[in-house]
């Protein structure tokens, strides 16, 4: 009989990294979860039954690893524009048009230290009535605090956490 000459290699899943709560994270993977729960002891109560859930398995910078509730979770990897949303495209041109008319000229596009990766996901604005300079990135909702009459100084500042939620109140988080 032949002996057979072959490998198995096991890939490790690919962490994603994320927020949760405004902490930094990086997304291991998803749980399903079960609990089943006795009838009620009580006239009229509940029958009992499973109750099924999901839940992250993420870990923070310091290494401690928690489960968390999906709607908890916020990816920073912006994977989502790898995929075509073809209907919606000219919808969204427009709404970048807008924006860019409402808060400035967008003079380049950085990478977040914050996101990571390799996307250029922070944008460096100009504001042409003040002649001022800031940094956001939509990506983790934040923008500098202050403007600035130079655009490395708004890049600096960025870059060293000076910054702020993006949407205060009425539109975001």
């Amino acid at each position: 009989m032949a002996q057979m000459e072959s490998t198995i290699t096991v890939k490790t899943s690919e962490y994603r990294p994320c927020f949760v709560k405004d902490r930094r994270a990086l997304f291991h993977r998803w749980e399903d979860n079960s609990e089943i729960y006795a009838p009620s002891l009580m006239v009229g109560g509940h029958d009992g039954g499973v109750v099924k859930y999901t839940l992250a398995i993420i870990e923070y910078e310091d290494g401690h690893v928690e489960r968390v509730k999906p709607e908890d979770v916020r990816f920073a990897d912006n994977l989502i524009k790898q995929y075509a949303f073809p209907e919606h495209k000219e919808t969204e041109q427009k709404g970048q048009k807008q924006e860019k008319e409402k808060r400035g000229v967008v003079t380049e596009e950085i990478q977040c230290p914050f996101c990571g990766g390799e996307n250029k996901n922070a944008v460096v604005w100009f504001i042409e009535h003040t002649k001022e300079y800031f940094v956001c990135c939509p990506i983790c909702e934040i923008e500098t605090t202050d403007t600035f009459k130079a655009k490395n100084a708004a890049i600096k500042a960025f870059r060293s956490g000076e910054n702020e939620k993006l949407y205060k109140g009425g539109g975001g988080e």
